[in-house]
Formats: structure tokens, sequence, C-alpha cells
């Protein structure tokens, strides 16, 4: 099958190129502009791509090698609902989707189990943890996550995995394409009020999502503030567990993602939820040999495994190697000293990375 992308650099259709590549599917594509992730997908063997969206890039294409599919994000549509690649392809019986079809489609003839990630603020950071979680145990793993994370790319399949971990985005109700095996939702706010006119419309969204689910995680004060109607196999969490103190990641939040990914791994994974505390609270990470000889404990405290933070964590982690005899005996002797100074390379490095936010205790 040959399947060709339109927007094949983004965040959404660029991982699951890369996933249909893996799994076997001829791939092409185009993006409006050039970029370092398209650079990145030639030298990975997706060597069919063109920039700009003109007609005649797809003709090319397509007389080569018949096109059986084209795959599309939301906001092609959006931007230009007459694009001329989709105008072409239907013209030529090419089957035209969003990307949401081609996914179901490989989970399907490979048997993957979803493990979907939806909410209106977390999913990639989620989605990073739970990624990262499943390779610190040692089990293969299938993803799509929407942006780039430290240790691995923002798409792959592995056909000896029992799961495919996915961000599921609600934006233009693409998560409702989807019946997953388990469910994380992460928290329910109100979005995208241009797909969803009132709060309810929201809600209601969420609600027919986790309806479709097999099994759903979630916040106790998302089930009350939503009037969720959870099944009898769904699990709560408590939102005041003593727990979410004890780990030793910055920022509330990335401590509550983080829990919500050990109590669903648990369940995935038949492990009980003292084995996977260890990795999670930076055990596994901390005892990784380099920085465990230079670091003094400070770098897991970054959150490694959060997406939107990765390159953040890169900066620090090179500072922090340097300074790593400094921090340790700050750390031993004043605990709040030691806090001081980590916060203060935090900050540092947040205002050179555009765009990258990480929230401070």
């Amino acid at each position: 099958m040959h399947v060709y992308f339109i927007g094949i650099g983004g965040t959404a259709i660029g991982p699951l190129a890369m996933i249909s590549h893996q799994y076997g599917i001829q791939v092409s594509g185009s993006d409006k502009q050039p970029s370092q992730y398209i650079d990145y997908l030639k030298k990975q063997g997706l060597e069919n791509i063109y920039i700009g969206t003109e007609a005649d890039n797809i003709k090319q294409v397509h007389e080569k090698n018949p096109i059986d599919w084209l795959v599309h994000s939301s906001a092609v549509t959006i931007e230009d609902p007459n694009n001329p690649e989709i105008l072409f392809a239907r013209e030529q019986r090419v089957k035209v989707t969003k990307r949401d079809e081609l996914l179901n489609h490989i989970l399907k003839e490979s048997g993957k189990k979803l493990i979907a990630v939806a909410g209106t603020h977390g999913k990639t950071t989620t989605t990073a943890m739970a990624i990262w979680l499943f390779k610190q145990l040692g089990l293969p793993i299938s993803y799509s996550v929407g942006a780039k994370i430290p240790f691995g790319d923002m798409g792959h399949f592995d056909e000896k995995s029992e799961y495919f971990v996915y961000e599921c985005d609600e934006f233009d109700r693409n998560f409702l394409a989807f019946y997953p095996y388990v469910s994380l939702i992460t928290g329910v706010d109100y979005d995208h009020h241009e797909i969803f006119p009132t709060r309810e419309n929201y809600r209601e969204a969420f609600r027919q999502f986790m309806g479709q689910s097999e099994r759903n995680v979630v916040w106790q004060a998302d089930k009350e503030a939503n009037s969720f109607e959870l099944k009898e196999n769904d699990v709560t969490l408590n939102d005041n567990d003593p727990m979410l103190n004890r780990l030793s990641i910055v920022g509330e939040v990335n401590r509550r993602d983080a829990w919500q990914v050990v109590k669903s791994v648990s369940l995935l994974a038949n492990k009980p939820v003292e084995e996977l505390q260890k990795p999670v609270v930076g055990e596994a990470f901390w005892n990784k040999p380099a920085l465990r000889k230079n670091n003094g404990g400070a770098v897991h405290r970054l959150c490694p495994y959060s997406a939107q933070n990765s390159r953040l964590f890169a900066a620090c982690q090179r500072n922090i190697t340097k300074r790593g005899s400094s921090l340790r005996a700050a750390y031993q002797s004043s605990p709040a000293l030691y806090k001081k100074r980590i916060q203060r390379l935090i900050f540092r490095y947040q205002k050179t990375l555009l765009g990258t936010k990480l929230s401070c205790p």
C-alpha cells in the first residue's frame, strides 16, 4: 500500500508517516516548507518528500507509483478547503481521510491495544511519561507523541509490542474515531471553542469518548465536575493521594501526570505500584552511571521524560554536569540552598528556550 501524507513535517502527521514506514507501508508526502524534522525523516528512509503543496508534486508521485491513500491533518482543510493535492487525489479516486482512519487501520491489522491519553492539558507530557516507563520496564512499546522527546522518536512502531500509546487529541473531535483499550483522562477543562460552542458540548464529547473506551483512568475531581458516569472497571484517582507529594518531580501537574501513568501501567503490565514508583521518582534515571557520577541527583528533578521540557532538560543537564560537585555540596549543607540553585538554572535556561515552560514548586 502507498500512502501520501500532506503536512508530513508536522507533529501529528510526521510521526504517523514514520510509524507507517516502520509498519511496511510505502510512504511519500509533502509539506509547505522544509524543516529539520523532514531532513530527519529522509535520513530514516522516507526520501520521497516534496516541499510545496502544488498538484504537480503529487501528480509526479502518482504517475511513478500509484497512490492508494492520502492522509491529511484537520488543519490542512481548515486552512485551504480547496487544497490542490486533495483535489487531485479525489479526481484520481484515491482514498482521502484524516490521520485517525489510517492509524485505526494499522492498529486493527497489527492487533495492538490502544492506550489513549486524552484531556485538555497534559496530554503530551503524560504520553511521554507512559512511553518512558514502558521503556524502563523493558517492555516493547509502539507510540505516537506530539513533541520531541529525549529518549526516542516522536513516532515508533514495534511489531513485538502489545500496546500502542497515543496522544489522543479532542480537536475537531478526532478522538471520537478511536475505541481504546484504556484511556487516561488527564483533566477536562474547556478548549477549542470553534469546535465545541459550549462547555457542555465539550464535556459531552469526553463522555462519548470515555464510553467508547473499554477502561478509563480519571481523577475524582474531573469525574464530579463533569458528571462522568464510570463503568465498573474504570479507575478513579484520589486528587489528594499522599503519594503525589512523595514524587520527586518538579511541579504539581507533572506529579499528577506521573501518578496517573504509574497507576495505569500497573494495571496493564500487571506489576505492583510499589515496583513502578522507583523509576518514576527518578531512581532508574538517577542510576545511570554517567549521570550518577556528576550531577548529585539534580537532573531527574527536572522531569527528563516530560516532552515539553526535553530541550530545557538537555541544556540544564550539560550545565549541571559541569557544576556537579558544587551542587552536591549545596545539597549536603542546605537543601534550601540547593533548591534555589536548581531553580536559578531552570529559569536561566527557560529564558533562552523559546516556548519552553517549566513549573517550579
